[in-house]
């Protein structure tokens, strides 16, 4: 129950359940929805990879490529079957460096805080593994300023890092 009560899709999946007046069906049912509503992540998973790839520059195939991989990978899959719940993290990683590029490049830090909260607020223990990858993509962009092209002093950087902290401490409240 732990998983499931901040599981975004098992809400989405229960209130397209009541809406239809399916919700509270017997095994084969809910079995069947599961699978519908995996196949939705799996999907979105794909979509979202896709447009990170595609925003970072890469050609159309190896976008489709890395696309297939990251929601075909066996984790995935296997963990579809057991624990649906699980699959939810993986939204997020493509969602949170899309928003990291756009704070780089653009200076919003919006997305990125909206991309932390839906982390966050998703599954806890999940946005734990996914803010230890986020502070660590934090820490190796602040080096360089992509769009100025520049390397910063020591003070710069942990400027830079402080700046992307508030941002992410703003995601999570």
């Amino acid at each position: 129950s732990y998983y499931y009560s901040t599981a975004p899709f098992f809400y989405l999946q229960f209130a397209v359940q009541a809406l239809l007046g399916t919700a509270g069906g017997d095994l084969a049912s809910t079995l069947a929805w599961k699978l519908v509503f995996s196949m939705v992540k799996q999907v979105l998973c794909m979509e979202l990879m896709y447009l990170l790839l595609r925003s970072e520059g890469h050609d159309r195939a190896l976008s489709i490529t890395g696309a297939a991989a990251y929601g075909c990978c066996p984790w995935f899959i296997d963990t579809s079957v057991a624990f649906d719940s699980w699959t939810d993290a993986m939204l997020w990683p493509p969602l949170l460096m899309m928003g990291l590029n756009r704070y780089r490049n653009t200076g919003s830090w919006v997305p990125l805080a909206l991309a932390v909260g839906l982390s966050v607020a998703s599954n806890f223990y999940f946005a734990y593994i996914t803010a230890v990858l986020c502070v660590l993509a934090a820490l190796i962009f602040s080096v360089r300023d992509r769009s100025r092209g520049d390397a910063p002093g020591l003070r710069g950087y942990l400027g830079r890092v402080v700046r992307l902290a508030g941002v992410f401490a703003v995601g999570v409240l």
